[in-house]
């Protein structure tokens, strides 16, 4: 119970400080995600704005009853910063992944490893609430 709730901890710190440095720098966010050349103008601006915003709501979601819910919206979140992740490295971008504030251009390795943590980590307290 308790290493549970250090996993819920630790994805919801992760989640919030990623959220708030977005929602601190909106621009510079819409910056990054153009940098992944898969959406056209109107779609990265109006993902720049929300996407912080679920994050924020996923992170404080996962202590409320809703935790099978808030690890759900954890790995999609995951498996879609996975695929833009995967698709930019594939493609050769050596862009900042957007994913903490600015980063080192060619850190995409980097990133996918650590999201593919968290993605495990979601999936394993997920499993853990189906199970109960």
């Amino acid at each position: 119970m308790a290493l549970e709730r250090l996993g819920r901890a630790a994805l919801a710190g992760v989640f919030l400080y990623a959220a708030i440095l977005k929602i601190r720098e909106p621009l510079d966010f819409a910056d990054a995600i153009d940098g992944f050349q898969i959406l056209s103008a109107r779609w990265i601006n109006l993902l720049a704005l929300a996407l912080p915003w679920l994050e924020a709501l996923t992170a404080l979601l996962l202590f409320a009853p809703l935790r099978r819910m808030a690890l759900g919206m954890t790995l999609a979140l995951t498996v879609l910063f996975g695929v833009a992740l995967s698709s930019a490295m594939f493609r050769g971008l050596a862009i900042d992944c957007g994913c903490f504030g600015p980063s080192v251009p060619h850190a995409l390795p980097y990133a996918l490893a650590r999201d593919a943590f968290l993605f495990v980590l979601a999936g394993a307290l997920w499993w853990r609430e189906l199970k109960r």
